[in-house]
C-alpha cells in the first residue's frame, strides 16, 4: 500500500465512480492503492454532501410552498430543528419542510413577515402558521425539540435509504 497522502481532484474522481458502482471501501483502496483510512474519509464526506442533496430534493418534490401554497416561487427545503444542534435529525425526512425562499431569513427582503432565520418574533409566526397548516410537523417539533439523545448515524446506510426514496421520485 502507498503511504497516506493528499487526495488530488483525478482521485477523488475515481474513487466516487468506483464507489457509485458499487465497489467497497478495501477495493477501492486496492485498486488505487490508497490507504482505506484515506478512501473512507473521502466517502464519508461525499455521502454526506449526497445525503443533503437527496434529502433536498426529497423534501423540496411538493413544488410548492408548504406555508402558503404558492406554486412559482424559489423554494427551499428547511430543517425544523437545526440540523447543527440535532446532527441525528439531519436527514430525517419529517424533519424537513418546503417553503419559498423569503420565508428562510431576512436576506431575502423578509422585513415583515414569519422568518426561519429572522427575530425571534419572526421564529413565533413561523412555528405558528407551521402549527396551523402542517400540524403533524409541529407536534414533530414538539416531540423532538428538546431532545438530547444523540444517536450514531450510519452515513453509507442513510445515503442509500435517501437515494432510494429520491430515485422512487425520479429525482436527480
Amino acid at each position: 500500500m502507498a503511504k497516506a497522502k493528499k487526495l488530488t481532484t483525478g482521485m477523488k474522481s475515481m474513487i466516487t465512480r468506483r464507489f457509485k458502482a458499487g465497489k467497497s471501501i478495501p477495493e477501492i483502496s486496492a485498486e488505487l492503492e490508497i490507504s482505506c483510512t484515506l478512501v473512507r474519509r473521502y466517502v464519508l464526506r461525499w455521502c454526506k454532501a449526497e445525503c443533503d442533496r437527496y434529502w433536498s430534493l426529497i423534501v423540496r418534490r411538493k413544488g410548492k410552498c408548504e406555508l402558503s401554497g404558492k406554486i412559482g416561487v424559489s423554494l427551499i427545503a428547511h430543517h425544523i430543528l437545526e440540523k447543527g444542534a440535532f446532527l441525528w435529525l439531519r436527514w430525517d425526512l419529517d424533519n424537513g419542510i418546503c417553503i419559498a425562499i423569503n420565508y428562510h431569513d431576512t436576506r431575502y427582503g423578509n422585513i415583515r413577515e414569519m422568518s426561519t432565520h429572522g427575530t425571534l418574533h419572526q421564529l413565533d409566526m413561523f412555528r405558528e402558521r407551521l402549527k396551523e397548516v402542517k400540524p403533524e410537523q409541529f407536534r414533530y417539533y414538539l416531540d423532538n425539540r428538546d431532545s438530547k439523545a444523540y444517536r450514531e448515524i450510519d452515513i453509507l446506510e442513510t445515503y442509500e435509504r435517501l437515494k432510494s426514496e429520491a430515485n422512487k421520485w425520479d429525482l436527480q
